[in-house]
């Protein structure tokens, strides 16, 4: 009931022409409102999926245990990214602890 909804959000984002990719999601990302929704925020490091496009170093973080392994280092970035950090963060509700570092 709560990684549906932002799983739902993620689809959609990356199936934008061109995609988008969060490159954030953690549990701090993601509030439920009073009427139990539940939404992904914090767009501030999100990128356009555009060849020409490349992150500019301060644009990139991470967060640790949240951040796909591409994140620590030169690589790519992509929607697999997001699945990687919602895979760790379905880890933090299931054992109510952080994941360990990518």
């Amino acid at each position: 009931a709560i990684l549906q909804p932002i799983g739902n959000a993620l689809a959609y984002l990356h199936s934008q022409v061109p995609p988008v990719v969060h490159r954030d999601v953690k549990p701090q990302n993601m509030i439920v409102t009073p009427e139990r929704q539940v939404l992904l925020v914090d767009f501030g490091l999100s990128k356009r999926m555009e060849s020409d496009l490349a992150t500019v170093p301060g644009a990139r973080g991470i967060t640790p245990g949240y951040a796909a392994p591409e994140q620590y280092g030169l690589g790519p970035t992509d929607p697999r990214s997001d699945v990687y950090s919602l895979g760790a963060t379905l880890y933090t509700l299931l054992t109510a602890q952080r994941p360990p570092d990518a």
